[in-house]
């Protein structure tokens, strides 16, 4: 789970477009394996450098992680979906 996505849902959540316990969602998570993906200055240098039209900050670090970590990314997300850079699969 990379630290921006707590980032990104903590926003949601400050603005009223999220109910959800921001705190006990990621605690629950880390109790059960999930690992916490924090965010470089390599990814940041890489989320910048993407050649993707998509301008949203969050998306371009987490392809950005992704790409970096060898890992999937699992999203709803279609702009991310659609981008072939990415292995990413449907959550």
């Amino acid at each position: 789970m990379s630290t921006a996505s707590a980032w990104e849902l903590a926003i949601k959540v400050e603005a009223g477009k999220l109910a959800v316990d921001i705190r006990r969602l990621f605690a629950g998570l880390q109790t059960h394996g999930v690992r916490v993906l924090g965010i470089g200055i390599d990814d940041g240098i890489d989320a910048a450098a993407l050649t993707w039209k998509n301008r949203d900050p969050f998306n371009r670090i987490l392809v950005a992680q992704t790409n970096r970590s060898g890992l999937r990314l699992l999203t709803r997300d279609r702009a991310i979906l659609n981008f072939d850079a990415v292995e990413s699969l449907l959550a």
